[in-house]
This record gives structure tokens, sequence and C-alpha cells, in this order.
């Protein structure tokens, strides 16, 4: 009870921290339509269950731990507009608690000092990012604390490796691989870069252990951890064929030299950060690789490290030899390379600190943790405040009375989110048609609410073509000025847009 309460109040300072991150910065990524779709997905299946599988789902479809958390935060009643910020102070609040857990399975006993320390040193990191978004790097560095955007893969993934370390750490093996095995099943059947991220490198560092030692039992393990895995993202690609990504080997190889040279050079603190960081793992993890190789034995600290540093560079190799960079903010589907290197250092400080100087350390990091919540408290709340206010477009809509009706994809969940369900908004692409991916098929016969059939009046024309949807629907009523877009008002309701 007493670790619950303090994942708790990390939880309710973090949100307070990265809503105040989020509004110095002007980002209204928390609130984007994308990464708001778990709390609707949620809320669309408690109104009627058959929802889950009426909503289009990305090419993941994040259903652990992502809508799990997002679940829970619903169910326990935290307030509609509050739950993205929310989540982003569960995040944080979790990898410091997941630091703090994989320390433990190192050097045991060092699981609060490292929890507060690690949380510090990430809020002041998200702080630091946020002050200026002017690159690359600290845009990405905020999708951290960002929903549905693999963030959940990065909190499983460190679960992993927790248990990872003390499987090969143990004769006493069996509850923590049935642990891990579970874990990175249904997490690798909601995503597949968990699987290229964690449990590929994890997996390699196990064969190795198990071919240095000998042991035919803990090579099953890792074979078994493998190929279940695998198993199970291919179960998923089977029951919903998700769509690919864009591919482009060419332009990835361009954005990757931007992003881990050009980008430094010009000032990109983030970037630099990284690519110094992954080069130090690199070179630190050679040498425990090779010895690996020569069947030597590694102790707990060196599994730990190569472990992380194979999952660092995993985080780069994978979706880059798939072409998967094919723009700068795709370096997302590398996202761990923005924690880890925090995580790989801390536990070399650790290893070097005396067992006191642990002690003080952690102390010294809660009294810090708790001097900047009390400080910023009330300026986090006006922060929550002002990331809660709806798009200006959305607010204008919101105040014409009406009920349904069609916009883009990108105004099209966000108004329906930010006005509690008392909207309904479908998403149409530029020539009128159906927007089908990501949304909810069950909007086109009923409101979002469930209370009433689905009958459109209204357009948000903005990234539409007024001529198409002129052609589509007819001239309007109405043409409201709602700043950087017109909206159509109907007298009538308008076609249902079909697949």
């Amino acid at each position: 009870m007493i670790l619950l309460g303090l994942f708790v109040a990390l939880s309710a300072c973090g949100s307070i921290w990265v809503a105040y991150a989020f509004a110095v910065s002007g980002t209204g990524d928390l609130f984007n339509t994308d990464l708001i779709q778990p709390y609707m997905i949620v809320r669309d299946t408690v109104i009627h269950a058959g929802s889950f599988l009426a909503w289009q789902y990305s090419p993941a479809n994040y259903v652990f731990p992502d809508l799990f958390i997002a679940g829970l935060l619903y169910l326990v009643g935290v307030p509609w507009l509050w739950l993205p910020i929310a989540y982003a102070g569960v995040l944080l609040a979790a990898y410091g608690t997941l630091f703090g857990i994989v320390s433990e399975a190192v050097q045991p006993g060092a699981a609060v000092g490292f929890t507060f320390v690690a949380t510090l040193i990430l809020a002041a990191f998200l702080a630091a990012a946020a002050s200026d978004i002017s690159h690359p790097g600290s845009l990405l560095a905020i999708y951290l604390v960002s929903s549905y955007i693999h963030t959940g893969a990065i909190l499983a993934g460190l679960v992993a490796l927790a248990l990872a370390i003390r499987c090969l750490s143990s004769t006493e093996r069996v509850l923590a691989y049935r642990v891990l095995l579970v874990i990175s099943v249904v997490t690798s059947f909601s995503d597949l870069l968990y699987l290229l991220w964690f449990v590929a490198p994890i997996a390699i560092v196990w064969l190795l252990l198990a071919r240095a030692r000998a042991d035919r039992a803990l090579r099953k393990q890792g074979i078994i951890l493998v190929a279940s895995s695998a198993i199970a993202n291919l179960l998923d690609r089977l029951l919903r064929a998700p769509g690919g990504l864009e591919r482009d080997i060419q332009q990835t190889i361009a954005n990757l030299w931007q992003g881990f040279v050009i980008g430094p050079l010009a000032g990109d603190w983030v970037m630099a950060i990284v690519t110094v960081s992954t080069l130090l793992m690199a070179l630190s993890g050679a040498p425990l690789l090779f010895r690996l190789l020569r069947r030597q034995e590694l102790t707990r600290l060196q599994m730990a490290l190569l472990m992380i540093t194979g999952v660092q560079w995993a985080a780069i190799v994978a979706p880059a030899a798939s072409g998967q960079f094919v723009s700068i903010v795709h370096l997302r589907y590398a996202l761990p390379i923005f924690v880890l290197p925090v995580l790989w250092f801390m536990l070399l400080a650790s290893n070097w600190l005396l067992p006191r100087l642990r002690t003080a350390v952690a102390w010294v990091g809660a009294a810090v943790l708790a001097t900047v919540s009390a400080m910023t408290f009330s300026t986090g709340l006006s922060a929550a405040e002002a990331l809660m206010r709806p798009h200006p477009v959305v607010g204008c809509v919101s105040g014409l009375g009406r009920v349904a009706g069609y916009s883009d994809y990108w105004l099209s969940k966000l108004t329906t989110f930010s006005t509690d369900y008392r909207m309904t908004v479908v998403p149409l692409v530029e020539d009128g048609s159906l927007h089908r991916a990501s949304m909810n098929l069950r909007w086109l016969d009923r409101t979002a609410d469930g209370t009433q059939p689905f009958a459109p009046t209204f357009v948000i024309m903005e990234r539409l073509d007024p001529a198409k949807i002129r052609e589509r629907f007819g001239a309007p009523g109405e043409v409201v000025d709602c700043g950087s877009s017109e909206v159509w008002l109907y007298d009538h309701s308008l076609p249902v847009v079909r697949p």
C-alpha cells in the first residue's frame, strides 16, 4: 500500500509538471486527435460493448497496456478533459518507478531512492525539452508522456528488462519467466515495436548466456520467448490486416543523418545527448558482447547494461532497416532512445556510489520533488486549465447548437472529445469521402453518446475541398466564420457518408 500511495502521489505531481511543461511549450499534443483515441475507445465501449470492434485501429492496436491504463483512469472517475493530463502523469511516474524496479533487480535495496531520483531527472529533462521546441529532438522527447504512441511498449519493456535480469540471475526463475512471457505475448500482440525494441535484444543476450552456461533449459526459454511473441504479433496481423506504413529507405537515411548528425551540430541539444549517449553505450557494450561470445559470464549490472544498450540500438536499427523514418518526426518509432540513456547512466552511477551516499541522494531527490511540486502546484493547475481549453474552431462550432456533422480527420475526434460527446463529428478526406482510419464506425448510425441517430447538419471546412463538398452535399444554408475555418450549416440532414 505504501508503494501504491507513492505511485499515486508521483502520478498526481507528474500531471501538474506535465501540464506546466506543455503549457510553456505551446504544443497541444496531449490533445492531438490521434492521442486522445484510447479514452474514446474506452468510453464508447462502456456505452456499447460492440464499439470495441467497430473502432478502426491504427497499425498498432495498443490494447496493452495503453487501453488498460486509459480504462483504469476513466473507470476511477478522472474528469473527462483531465484524462490526457492524468495519463501523462502516470507515464512519468511509471518511468521513474520502473527504473527503480530495474535497479532493484540489479542492486537489491535501491528501488525507492532510484525512483525518486529518476522521476526528478525525467521531469527536469521534460521541462527543459518543452521550454524550447524549435528543434525536432525536443518535440520528440515530449512524446514520452503522450498516450497511444508506443509509450505503453516502453513501460512493458522496462518491466521485461527487470524480469529478464531476475530470470538470468537466479535458478528460481519460474514465476518471473511466466510473467515475462505473458507480458511479452500480450504487448507484442498490441504493438510490433515492442517485439523489435525489447524482445529481440533481450532474447539475444538470453540465448548467448544460455550458450555460455551450456544451459539447455535456459536456451529453450529464450526460444519460446521469441517464438511466442512473434506468433502473437502475427495473430494480430491475421485478425485485423492493419494497413502498412509508408516506407522510403533513401529518405530514412537522410533523416537519420539529419537527426543524429546535422541536428546536434545545429543546436538540437536533445538529439546531441541521444547521439553521444548511444555511442557511449555501444563502446561500453561491445566488450560485454565479446565476453558473451567467448562464453564468459556477466554480472547482473553487466547484463542490464548490455540489454539496455541492445534495446537502444534496436530502437534505431529496426525501424530504419524497414525505411520507416520517412519524416524527421517518424523518429518517434525509436522513442526509447530518449529515455533509456537516463536508466543506463543511473545504473552506472548507482554502482559507483557507496550505499550511504545512495541513501543520501535518494532523500535529496525526494526533498527536491516535494519542493518543486509545492512551488508549481498553482501554476500547474492554471496550465492544465489552459491546455483543456478547446481549439478555437471547436469552441466556435460548439456554440452553434448543432449535434452532428463532418470535418477533416484532425478536427473530428478532437471536436467530439472536447465537447464531452455533446457533438459527434465524423471525419472526411479532402474530397468528402469517409476517412475510415482511426474512427468508430458506429458513429455513422448513432451519435457518440448513443442517444440519437447520426443526422449531420454542418461541415467544418478546414482542409476540405469546397467544390467537392458542395458537389456532394449541395450549397449550405448559412456560412459561419470560425476563424481559421468556415463552417457550412445546412437546414436539413445531410447524407451519411459510408465506406
